[in-house]
């Protein structure tokens, strides 16, 4: 059963953005003004067979997992590429609103798994080790979603990490706390440590 949350309540305070930009709080209130009309944040996930829609599984992903995207909007594409000048305030933006934007998603993959007794387990996002970059697309093509999303897959097999992301999220039975798997990973550029 696919998920679709078209609307995302993220609202970037502008001491939060100040901070990650590094700039002035009133500087970023006079940006966020302006460019917070553009932000849509938007999600989808479905539960899945990983041999269906990725055409592979690792033993320790189980029967089904959770599939999905989290984007931006379609906005904000655009305003990414053509403000140099605000380039550092519309990465930093990207970064803190995609942020609350898997949050929220994340949050709303636990509600969804949690009458079958069962919650999230590793958070996958493809080009990290047991999740090729290949599986963006055949992700992005799982939903239909080039289009409606603004999400686009680029020649090198990525997406733009600014915009938006695909994930993958294993599921287990309610255990209690266990580490995360991100804790050991040497990749600092993954949106899963946004």
């Amino acid at each position: 059963m696919t998920v679709v949350l078209s609307e995302i309540p993220v609202e970037v305070s502008p001491r939060r953005l100040a901070a990650k930009a590094e700039l002035p709080v009133e500087k970023v209130t006079c940006f966020l003004s302006k460019a917070g009309s553009v932000l849509r944040p938007a999600g989808i996930f479905d539960e899945v067979e990983p041999v269906e829609a990725l055409g592979r599984s690792e033993d320790t992903w189980g029967k089904t997992v959770i599939i999905g995207l989290c984007t931006l909007g379609q906005g904000v594409a655009g305003r990414m590429g053509k403000s140099t000048g605000r380039r550092n305030l519309w990465d930093s933006l990207g970064k803190v609103a995609l942020s609350d934007t898997l949050d929220y998603l994340e949050y709303r993959v636990r509600l969804f798994l949690k009458p079958t007794g069962r919650d999230t387990g590793d958070r996958l996002i493809p080009g990290c080790r047991e999740l090729p970059l290949e599986a963006n697309r055949l992700i992005l093509d799982h939903f239909k979603a080039e289009e409606s999303m603004g999400i686009q897959v680029q020649s090198s097999g990525e997406i733009d990490s600014r915009i938006g992301f695909a994930f993958l999220y294993t599921t287990a039975d309610r255990t209690g706390d266990k580490p995360s798997r991100c804790d050991h990973c040497s990749r600092m550029d993954c949106p899963a440590k946004l």
